[in-house]
């Protein structure tokens, strides 16, 4: 039986993944307990709110070094939203912020140009597709070009290596990494427990790892 295990350190929707989880038969928790993360097989860390109280907690929690220990055995491992952004060099978000490091880059706030200022707004929230990347084209993550998948953010991820960006999503004619995948490790930075059955197929996926 797979072991996965959510990290619930007062920053995520919990109750919605752990849903999800179980709509598709799979055995998941969701503890702040470091011995039972340590023991997970695949590790989810979700994340809403701003980028330097999350990381401060984590690092509080000393939860930020058993997240690298699991990725550096390479186990399975996968960032949602803040998350997503956490697992990267450096937060740009009311102040800069060291991240966990697992994936080189920093995160920034979306571009708003005045001509789009009427019909964009920040944080951006929606129903967006994502567009394959072709220098990282696995058949386990690829999604049909019409399905949509919904967003509740402020900032991104600027990924340094574009081969390790998985999609793409278009934003005020801003194109954004909304996922990346190298090795063990997932980033979305929608919600895939929210986006319907073409969500629920991306999380199945990384527990297919």
């Amino acid at each position: 039986m797979k072991n996965i295990v959510i990290i619930d350190y007062g920053c995520g929707n919990i109750k919605s993944l752990l849903n999800s989880f179980n709509f598709l038969n799979l055995n998941a928790i969701a503890t702040n307990e470091k011995n039972i993360i340590k023991n997970a097989d695949y590790l989810v860390l979700p994340g809403v709110g701003a980028f330097p109280a999350a990381i401060k907690v984590l690092k509080e929690q000393k939860l930020d070094e058993i997240i690298k220990d699991h990725f550096f055995k390479k186990k399975p491992l996968l960032g949602i939203c803040l998350g997503m952004q956490l697992m990267l060099e450096l937060g740009n978000e009311l102040e800069s912020t060291k991240g966990l490091n697992l994936i080189k880059g920093s995160v920034e706030k979306l571009p708003l140009t005045e001509t789009k200022k009427s019909k964009f707004t920040i944080p951006n929230i929606g129903w967006y597709n994502l567009e394959q990347n072709n220098l990282n084209n696995p058949n386990i993550f690829k999604v049909n070009k019409s399905k949509r998948f919904y967003f509740i953010h402020s900032y991104y991820c600027n990924v340094s290596d574009k081969t390790k960006i998985l999609h793409y999503t278009n934003f005020n004619d801003f194109k954004f990494c909304s996922s990346f995948y190298f090795e063990n490790l997932i980033g979305f930075q929608f919600h895939p427990e929210k986006s319907r059955e073409s969500g629920l197929n991306l999380i199945k996926s990384f527990t297919n790892l």
